[in-house]
Formats: structure tokens, C-alpha cells, sequence
């Protein structure tokens, strides 16, 4: 005799809990955080009421910088860290600068 499992996923409203159609999730979103969430159609129509009350007297928001200069700015000033780190006697990695590393780099601004 063979076993044999069986999953249901089904997805639920996040506002009521009954039945969401998947078609219905919505992401929502403040400043630079955002949420998806599942919706039934009766909460959704509830959803989308409101947000028209709240766009009505407003206006497009400009489109955000794009990140790439932002990170590039970035990216220099950490190759400056390392030639410092370096020349202290750290070696260059990957990831997070240990307590030792950024102590360092705070002693070097002063």
C-alpha cells in the first residue's frame, strides 16, 4: 500500500478571513514600504473606495532617482574604506565590516 500526501493551499481574505480570489491582491504601499494583500471581492471594492477618496484632490508623484548613482557613490567610498582597512593590516571580503573594522574606520575621522 503506497502513501500518498495531499496539499491545499487555499488563499483567504487578510481583512475577513473568507475565501480571496487570487486575482484580487492588491499591493499597498508608504513611502518605501510596501504589502501584498489578498482580498474577497466585497473587501476589495471597500479597498478601492477609499484609495479613490484619497487620490481625488492629489497628484502623480514624481518617479524616485534611480538607485544605480546612488550606489555608485556607494561603491567608491567602500573602495576607499578597504584601501584604508587594508593598509592597516585588514583583509578585503565580502559582506558586513566586523566591530575591529569599523572602530578602525571611526579612528581614521577623527
Amino acid at each position: 500500500m503506497a502513501r500518498t500526501q495531499e496539499i491545499i493551499q487555499s488563499i483567504t481574505c487578510d481583512l475577513c478571513g473568507k475565501p480571496a480570489d487570487e486575482d484580487l491582491t492588491v499591493t499597498l504601499g508608504w513611502d518605501e514600504e510596501h504589502w501584498r494583500v489578498d482580498l474577497c471581492q466585497s473587501d476589495y471594492n471597500r479597498v478601492a473606495e477609499q484609495f479613490d477618496k484619497w487620490i481625488a484632490n492629489s497628484e502623480p508623484a514624481p518617479a524616485p532617482e534611480p538607485r544605480a548613482r546612488q550606489q555608485k557613490r556607494a561603491s567608491a567610498k567602500g573602495s576607499d574604506d578597504w584601501t584604508y582597512l587594508e593598509s592597516r593590516g585588514f583583509k578585503r571580503h565580502r559582506g558586513r565590516k566586523s566591530s575591529a573594522e569599523v572602530d578602525a574606520l571611526a579612528s581614521r575621522a577623527r
